[in-house]
């Protein structure tokens, strides 16, 4: 029945190469196919030119009706980790040149995907400090408060609060 099943697979493919049995395991051939996680991790690697089209790659949870299982969640951690490090060095990066906006916009594209990276937030704030935008700044701050404390049980950290509180006494315009 796995020789049958192999077989339906390959036929599915229509690349009968496409999948290779060595040592008894299953594997595609990179050669061969094209898989979006794979080249979202080749994308991450390159310079930030990449940025953007790796960022439009990442959709997300990987397999997530699939999150009980054991074989997919390293893998899913991997690839969240990437993506969270290119939109905090993204964010951090525009932020260094003063592109406040375009900032926000990675940080809000990554907050959208994952709701429970403090930097994030603290990117956020930062931006809108910079912007003169008090209010938005303290927004995020109670955003961040209510989204990974009640999913995490956790508080701010202290640079997060202390975002909070020089967005409290920034002089309103």
């Amino acid at each position: 029945s796995f020789d049958a099943a192999l077989h339906r697979l390959r036929a599915m493919l229509r690349v009968s190469d496409a999948v290779r049995l060595s040592d008894g395991r299953l594997s595609l051939d990179r050669t061969r196919v094209w898989v979006d996680a794979w080249a979202f991790e080749a994308l991450c690697r390159q310079d930030d030119s990449a940025a953007e089209s790796a960022a439009r790659l990442y959709r997300g949870t990987l397999l997530p009706n699939e999150l009980d299982a054991p074989w997919s969640v390293s893998y899913r951690e991997k690839l969240r980790n990437d993506f969270n490090r290119l939109i905090c060095a993204q964010g951090s990066a525009l932020e260094s040149r003063c592109c406040y906006d375009d900032a926000l916009s990675w940080y809000a594209r990554g907050l959208e995907t994952d709701d429970l990276v403090e930097a994030m937030y603290q990117g956020t704030m930062r931006c809108h400090l910079q912007l003169g935008r008090r209010a938005d700044a303290l927004a995020a701050f109670q955003r961040l408060r209510r989204t990974p404390s009640s999913k995490l049980r956790t508080s701010p950290s202290a640079e997060s609060a202390a975002l909070a509180a020089r967005a409290e006494k920034q002089a309103v315009p």
